[in-house]
């Protein structure tokens, strides 16, 4: 579990080769995703948000830049927690997306998640 007080960095094997690693910026509101974001590895997401959504922050990003996949779990679980900000009045931002991880987002029904606050690969 990871807790507001733990080390800042989450780490998880998914079945087969897949992991997904999360940086948690807690003063910031920050996670930051390298590897392969789906069904094995979304519980980590959703435990570094929970830290996130424990807090005040009336914005919380994600930085997809270093993620490499999503599927359908991963995007649900994206979704979910836009849902959750948007009910208590606070904004999920999706940062530095890859064309790859962009194209999954429209796939799925969901580029608006991107939208117009959503910064582009540098």
């Amino acid at each position: 579990m990871i807790r507001r007080d733990s080390v800042r960095r989450a780490t998880t094997a998914g079945s087969g080769t897949g992991q997904l690693q999360v940086d948690l910026d807690v003063a910031h509101a920050r996670l930051a995703l390298a590897g392969e974001l789906d069904l094995a590895t979304v519980h980590v997401l959703h435990e570094a948000a929970a830290v996130l959504l424990s807090g005040i922050a009336q914005e919380i990003t994600i930085d997809l830049g270093g993620l490499q996949f999503i599927d359908a779990a991963g995007l649900g679980e994206i979704a979910h927690l836009r849902a959750t900000l948007l009910a208590s009045g606070r904004r999920l931002t999706l940062s530095r997306p890859s064309p790859r991880i962009r194209r999954t987002f429209a796939i799925g029904g969901l580029a608006e998640l991107l939208g117009k606050n959503s910064v582009g690969r540098e």
